[in-house]
């Protein structure tokens, strides 16, 4: 839990990278619950979009998305909407970085979320 203290004060400081760091470090922890799993790589993706990285930043909002459709206490339509915002976020992040294949990437998931044929 170490390193989500630290990583709060560096993203206080806006030490987006150091932050992303320590974040990307507590993804390690395997005691590290499900749920907080979703919201430390939404963090992450919250660091790069500091650091204008966005590609970056909207794969670790994908991240945020499987491990959404991954959580068995909320039921289907819950955890498919919320991958969705995840995966809006993540398209905006494409969008800002102008790359059309990573854009059609996440549209495509987005399609295959609200049809109920994905799985990331």
């Amino acid at each position: 839990m170490g390193n989500i203290t630290e990583a709060i004060e560096a993203y206080r400081r806006n030490d987006w990278r150091g932050a992303a760091r320590l974040l990307e470090e507590e993804l390690k922890n395997p005691q590290l619950k499900h749920e907080n799993r979703i919201e430390v790589c939404e963090w992450i993706g919250q660091c790069y979009e500091g650091l204008e990285e966005y590609e970056d930043a909207g794969i670790w909002y994908e991240w945020a998305a499987k491990y959404t459709l991954e959580d068995q206490t909320k039921t289907t339509s819950a955890r498919i909407a919320s991958a969705v915002k995840e995966i809006d976020r993540a398209m905006e992040c494409y969008k800002a970085e102008g790359d059309l294949t990573l854009i059609k990437h996440a549209s495509a998931i987005k399609y295959r979320l609200q049809h109920n044929k994905c799985i990331i």
